[in-house]
């Protein structure tokens, strides 16, 4: 039975058109392995993706507003976000509250449940099992029990400033390997190319 590499091979495809069909099932080319017509979808250059390159403008950007920003601007904000902050903290609590008592309803259910067999007691373990898992996994509410702490403006820019700075950072090395990679597809395409077409 063919396969969606060898299917074409009845019709009297070429080895060069093989061969770039099959190649879409690797790495450099592998975004490809599912798009029609074939080998021919395997454009000649790759570009990088943009995404790091646009997350690292606005990080500066980010930085630049920050860096302006007037210490009445920054005690605005600060207590702006501690305020979001803690409603966002408040609405999780009771969301955790609220699954916390529906587990704990079906909990009281499972145990109370009379195992009809005893080839039926196992079920009835593991159901209560997973009840008390999930309780524990899922309920937790010791990282949201703390308010956060209240920070002055300075402290607030001088945070956002470091996390901006360390953006900046992450989406250039970011950047930079996805220009590699895509300088690296690049070769092994022309590679293979100039494989399949020697001069």
């Amino acid at each position: 039975m063919p396969t969606g590499y060898t299917d074409a091979i009845k019709d009297g495809i070429s080895f060069n058109t093989f061969a770039l069909n099959c190649a879409r099932a690797f790495g450099a080319t592998i975004t490809l392995r599912d798009e029609a017509p074939g080998g021919e979808a395997i454009p000649e250059a790759f570009e990088p993706d943009s995404y790091h390159l646009k997350a690292l403008a606005a990080a500066r950007e980010t930085l630049q507003c920050l860096e302006s920003m007037t210490a009445p601007e920054c005690e605005l904000k600060a207590a702006a976000e501690h305020t979001a902050g803690e409603v966002c903290r408040i609405e999780r609590m009771k969301e955790l509250d609220d699954l916390r008592q529906k587990y704990t309803d079906m909990l009281a259910c499972a145990k109370s449940w009379t195992a009809p067999t005893p080839d039926h007691v196992g079920l009835k373990e593991f159901m209560v099992k997973q009840i008390q898992d999930s309780i524990n996994w899922d309920c937790d509410t010791t990282f949201y029990n703390q308010p956060a702490k209240i920070q002055t403006g300075l402290e607030w820019v001088e945070a956002a400033k470091a996390k901006a700075l360390h953006d900046i950072e992450y989406h250039k090395s970011r950047h930079a390997a996805e220009v590699k990679r895509t300088d690296d597809r690049n070769a092994w395409i022309a590679a293979l190319r100039a494989s399949l077409n020697p001069a």
